[in-house]
């Protein structure tokens, strides 16, 4: 069984009568006039990062980071979080106070509370959050339709290059990489625009583009169209996707943890290019998703990491 079977069969077995239950960015509870949002992310030891090395202050950033991505793949800005952790056995005092101090800092710099949490001892560093926000207008992946236009909020390959220079050499050169990767992203500096236009999905990447925009298609009953030629070229990634053996394409779209998003909209809107936006395809009714390249039909394979149980 993987990650996306599991998430199948919870969402089966725990039916939740709300207004947004299990299986988008966030779960959503109407509250008068306005709409309360949920969400939570996990970072582990040994499967989402190696602490050696891993500069602590970065991982309580990326940790934050996460959360707040989820919040802004719906359309909400963060109120409070709570905050689960299991600190390794033998971490020292200032290294626990590293950690907290940068949690402490992103979440102010947010305006979001913690509210409390956990505290247990183990084997292995974990670190558990749930962040819950708000928002008068809640986007959905399942809202694509026909014609509507895909755009991506900025470049993306970077994570996936700073982990392998992190994994192979332990020093991540290039300043891109290095913040992508160790520090994490959000982009809730876009919720307010974001407000201003109709949008009819919404989605954050966290798996990857290509795995991504797969659950917007599923979700939506639709197809896609994807052109290649929109997405940024850099030689730093070009030559990482070269030592990881992989074509260009196959390497960037696969890329997780970018925290960017995809958003698709009905207009080709001026106003989205403005915001520093890069139309990248279109939604077609016939189910599936093609990539070309200067009109050439490519093949690109789904190499996004899945969790298997």
């Amino acid at each position: 069984m993987n990650e996306w079977e599991l998430i199948e069969y919870i969402k089966k077995d725990f039916k939740s009568d709300v207004e947004l239950p299990i299986g988008d960015d966030s779960a959503v509870i109407k509250d008068g006039d306005k709409y309360l949002v949920f969400t939570k992310d996990l970072m582990v030891e040994k499967t989402h990062f190696i602490l050696e090395n891993y500069p602590l202050n970065f991982l309580g950033e990326k940790l934050v980071n996460a959360n707040l991505s989820d919040i802004a793949a719906i359309g909400a800005t963060p109120l409070f979080a709570l905050l689960g952790l299991c600190l390794k056995e033998g971490m020292k005092e200032k290294e626990i106070k590293l950690l907290l101090n940068e949690i402490k800092e992103k979440l102010k710099q947010y305006d979001a509370l913690l509210l409390g949490g956990d505290i247990v001892k183990g084997e292995n560093l974990s670190l558990s959050m749930t962040v819950i926000g708000k928002t008068r207008r809640y986007i959905t992946r399942d809202g694509a339709k026909e014609n509507d236009i895909i755009y991506l909020s900025g470049e993306i390959g970077y994570s996936r290059a700073g982990l392998y220079e992190f994994v192979k050499r332990g020093d991540i050169k290039n300043e891109k990489a290095r913040d992508r990767f160790l520090r994490g992203n959000n982009r809730l500096d876009l919720i307010s625009f974001l407000k201003q236009v109709r949008v009819d999905a919404l989605i954050d990447i966290s798996d990857g583009f290509y795995q991504d925009l797969t659950h917007i298609l599923k979700s939506s009953k639709a197809g896609a169209e994807i052109y290649l030629e929109k997405i940024q070229r850099d030689p730093y990634l070009e030559k990482i996707a070269e030592e990881e053996g992989l074509n260009y394409y196959d390497f960037i779209l696969n890329s997780g943890e970018e925290y960017e998003l995809i958003v698709v909209a009905p207009e080709d809107d001026e106003k989205f290019f403005n915001e520093g936006f890069i139309k990248v395809g279109k939604i077609k009714k016939e189910k599936g998703l093609k990539f070309f390249l200067n009109e050439e039909n490519i093949n690109i394979k789904n190499l996004s990491f899945t969790h298997n149980f």
